[in-house]
């Protein structure tokens, strides 16, 4: 990646940057630290997380009451007063 900044007008972009990739940095030296085997089993953890957040997520929401019929729209909500 190239990123051209000027530290004197743009010292915050500076400071952000070297921390981005000083994280980066140390993330990569722990990546090396897994063996195939851990990577396998992160990675099989991870798809069924993702599976699992995806799922629940286009789930249908609960229905909300709106004049007194109920609707499955998940940007309802209640009219103050209704219960």
């Amino acid at each position: 990646m190239i990123v051209k900044i000027n530290p004197v007008t743009q010292s915050n972009d500076l400071e952000n940057y070297k921390s981005y990739w000083k994280n980066i940095s140390e993330d990569a030296k722990d990546l090396k630290l897994l063996t195939p085997d851990d990577v396998k089993i992160i990675s099989s953890v991870v798809k069924s997380l993702l599976t699992r957040f995806s799922v629940s997520v286009t789930a249908s929401p609960p229905p909300t009451e709106t004049n007194n019929t109920y609707s499955y729209s998940p940007h309802s909500v209640p009219k103050s007063g209704s219960s």
